[in-house]
């Protein structure tokens, strides 16, 4: 029998704010966050928010002497990103998120039920899903 992942189970898929805590004795963890909004101004900048709808963003600094490893045409709105072995980062202005320099830990898929279903319905409070209710805001 195959087993399947719980994508609830915090230590391995922790929600933001939670990482450093959640992480400590796994060897492997993953983030998914779905994007909100993408940015370009000075580097690329993902807004994003985690399974409970908290906001933050994922900064990528790519190694300037690395050839580019990824698409920046792949960071939309809606899409589902995963970040593997993420951890919180202070920036100088003050804000939270993640720096991510290594841009082969970082995944973009585009959003399907499946995504839909691990997003919004996993309760970690519970572990189990449930069923989402209708939103009533327009995003």
């Amino acid at each position: 029998m195959t087993s399947v992942a719980n994508f609830s189970d915090e230590e391995y898929f922790p929600l933001y704010g939670t990482i450093a805590d959640n992480t400590e004795g796994a060897n492997h963890w993953c983030l998914f966050a779905e994007i909100v909004a993408f940015n370009q101004f000075l580097r690329p900048v993902l807004e994003v928010k985690d399974r409970v709808g908290k906001r933050f963003r994922i900064a990528l600094y790519p190694q300037p002497s690395a050839p580019p490893t990824y698409d920046l045409s792949q960071f939309k709105k809606g899409h589902t990103v995963a970040v593997f072995y993420a951890s919180e980062y202070q920036f100088l202005d003050g804000s939270e998120g993640v720096r991510q320099e290594d841009l082969s830990h970082i995944a973009v898929r585009v959003p399907s039920a499946w995504d839909h279903h691990l997003l919004l319905t996993c309760r970690p409070d519970i572990g189990l899903p449930h069923r989402p209710r209708r939103a009533l805001s327009s995003e």
